[in-house]
C-alpha cells in the first residue's frame, strides 16, 4: 500500500506516521529512508534488486518529495513501481500528492495535517492593544500545542511583518489575499514597535535555548505580548 501524509502541522503528520510505522513494525519491516538530500538511483536500486532484500517484509520512506529535483521525481517512481513493500510518503509542508504520484499509485491513501485554526486566528489578531482578543486565542493555542511550536510561529510571523514594513516588494509574489492581510496588520505598527518585538523574541530564544530563561517561556511570552 502506498501512504502519503502532508501539512503544515508537523507535530500530528510526524505522531500519524510514527504510529503507522509502528503498526507496519509489528511485522519487523526493515524501514528504507530516502530523501533529495542523499537520494541515489544506483544505490536505491541495488539494495530494492537485492535478492536478500526480499527475504524480509520492509517499508520505504520517502520525506520531501516534493523537493526532488525534476529527473529525480522520474526516477524514484520509476523505482517505487518495481517495489513490492510498503511506501510511505512524507512531506513536511502543505504539498498535496502531485499528478504524477496520483497516476502511479491509483491506491494512494492520502491524509492531510492543517494547522489548528485557532493558530491563524491568533496570529493575524496580533496588534498593539488588542490582548482582550489574541490572548484568549493564545491560551487556547497553548491548551492544544507546545509551546515552542507556537513561539517559533509567531517569531517567524512577526518576522514577516516587519520585512513587510521595509520592504514590502518581498512580498509580491504572494496570493492577494495573503498580501491583505500582511498589509492590514503591518499598518496596525510603527515601524520602530514592530522590530522592537521582534528583537525581543530573538532574545527569548536564546535565553531559552542557552537555558539561561529564569522562568517558563509560556509565562514570559505572555509578559511580552500582555505589554504590546
Amino acid at each position: 500500500m502506498v501512504h502519503y501524509f502532508y501539512g503544515e502541522n508537523v507535530i500530528e503528520s510526524r505522531k500519524a506516521l510514527y504510529n503507522l510505522l509502528t503498526v507496519l513494525n509489528k511485522s519487523k519491516c526493515k524501514v528504507i529512508y530516502v530523501d533529495h538530500k542523499a537520494f541515489n538511483e544506483q544505490i536505491l536500486k541495488n539494495t530494492l534488486l537485492n535478492p536478500s532484500f526480499f527475504s524480509e517484509p520492509q517499508i520505504l520512506l520517502v520525506e520531501s518529495f516534493s523537493s526532488f529535483g525534476t529527473a529525480q521525481k522520474k526516477h524514484l517512481i520509476e523505482i517505487l513501481l518495481r517495489f513490492s513493500g510498503e511506501i510511505v510518503f512524507w512531506e513536511e509542508k502543505n504539498a498535496p500528492p502531485s499528478s504524477a504520484i496520483k497516476k502511479n499509485f491509483p491506491g494512494l491513501s492520502v491524509r492531510y495535517f492543517p494547522q489548528p485554526k485557532v493558530l491563524y486566528k491568533f496570529l493575524e489578531a496580533i496588534a498593539p492593544k488588542s490582548q482582550n482578543n489574541f490572548l484568549i486565542y493564545f491560551d487556547k493555542l497553548t491548551r492544544e500545542q507546545p509551546i515552542d511550536l507556537v513561539f517559533y510561529l509567531l517569531k517567524q510571523h512577526i518576522r514577516n511583518l516587519v520585512l513587510y514594513k521595509y520592504d514590502p516588494d518581498m512580498f509580491k509574489a504572494y496570493p492577494s489575499w495573503r498580501l491583505n492581510k500582511i498589509r492590514f496588520q503591518a499598518e496596525q505598527f510603527n515601524g520602530s514597535s514592530l522590530l522592537s518585538f521582534y528583537s525581543e523574541l530573538v532574545e527569548l530564544e536564546f535565553l531559552n535555548k542557552s537555558g539561561k530563561l529564569p522562568i517558563e517561556l509560556e509565562i514570559a511570552l505572555v509578559n511580552k505580548l500582555a505589554i504590546l
